[in-house]
Order: C-alpha cells, then structure tokens, then sequence
C-alpha cells in the first residue's frame, strides 16, 4: 500500500513540474517574441512572472531531489519577484494560475507525504 501511495506522490509531482515548464517555457516564447518584434526591452511585470514561477518549480525541485541550496535558491527568487513587483504581483490569465497554485500545493503535499512514509 505504501508503494502505491508514493508512486502516486511521485506522478503528482512529476506532473506538476511539467506544467510548471511548459508555462515557464511558454512565458519564456512570449518574452522572447515580444521583444524581438517591438525591439524594445519587454515590460518588468511579464518578466516578474517568469521569476516567480521559474522559482516555485525550483522549490518543487529542491525538496525534490533533496537539494536544499536549489530549494533555498527558489524561495530567494519568489521573494525578490514580489519584492521588485512593489505590491502588483504578476498574474497569469486564472484558467491557467489556479491550476499551477493548486499543483504547486498538491506537489508540496505529496513530498511531505513521501517523506513521512519513507
């Protein structure tokens, strides 16, 4: 029963991380398009968001594979993405921000459950 229970655990996850780069590669594009096409430097809030997610799945990947200065590195990220947004944080369209939140808080979940049982 416990096998099943982390093997579960570890889709979760390994779901959750996909989603996360594929939105982080998508923000990515998006940047890199705005961009060459107004040759401009694109606005800061895109750009806040990107961070903001590149270090929540560095979060999810620190706790992970058990690198607490990749953990560490996340949270340092999150932190100065919403410090440098000066209280706008940067969203996403909410078809796709409730499920990135929900799968972030499912995936920390399922660590913790993996760490309790192993």
């Amino acid at each position: 029963m416990t096998t099943l229970v982390i093997d579960i655990s570890a889709v979760i996850i390994a779901l959750s991380l996909c989603l996360y780069f594929s939105v982080i590669s998508f923000q990515g594009l998006t940047l890199l398009i705005e961009g060459v096409a107004t040759r401009k430097v694109p606005s800061r809030l895109p750009f806040l968001g990107l961070c903001q997610n590149v270090g929540i799945a560095a979060v999810i990947g620190g706790y992970t594979f058990q690198a607490p200065d990749l953990a560490f590195a996340g949270v340092l990220l999150v932190a100065s993405a919403l410090w440098a947004s000066s209280g706008r944080i940067p969203a996403l369209v909410p078809a796709i921000e409730v499920p990135l939140l929900v799968s972030g808080l499912l995936s920390l979940a399922s660590l913790g459950v993996i760490y309790t049982i192993a």
